[in-house]
Formats: structure tokens, sequence, C-alpha cells
């Protein structure tokens, strides 16, 4: 079973998001909406824009939170 955790520095549009869930239904995954999760920091607009995602990612204790709950199931 295949789970993804994408993090990514900005909200994604519903373009993007229904684009990557037909590539994995392209590779026969199941159930793509419940596999496929996004994680964004927090208060990403505050944040420099030279600052790398890991660091934002430091900085935003909700979406690591996030991440810990995704993956303790697993």
């Amino acid at each position: 079973m295949i789970d993804i955790v994408y993090v990514c520095p900005f909200p994604l549009t519903n373009e993007i998001y229904n684009y990557y869930l037909k590539i994995l239904e392209l590779v026969e995954i199941e159930n793509p909406e419940r596999r496929f999760t996004i994680v964004v920091p927090e208060n990403y607009t505050k944040f420099a824009p030279h600052m790398s995602l890991s660091c934002a990612l430091l900085y935003s204790p909700s979406a690591l939170n996030k991440i810990r709950e995704i993956i303790s199931s697993k």
C-alpha cells in the first residue's frame, strides 16, 4: 500500500491537485483521494521568499503535527 504525503510551499490549485490525482489513477493506485495528502506550512505568506521549504516546515508546528498524525497510524 502506498500513501503519499506531499509537502508543498504553497497551496495547490484545484487543477494541479486533480492533475496529481489523475497521475495516481494512471499508475493504478486505488482511492488516490484518500492516499494523497498535501501539507502546506501555515503562514507561508509571512515567510521570506528565500526561505527553504524545510525551514518553513520547521517553523510550522501545525504542519509538523499533521505529518506526525499521518505517519503515526502507519
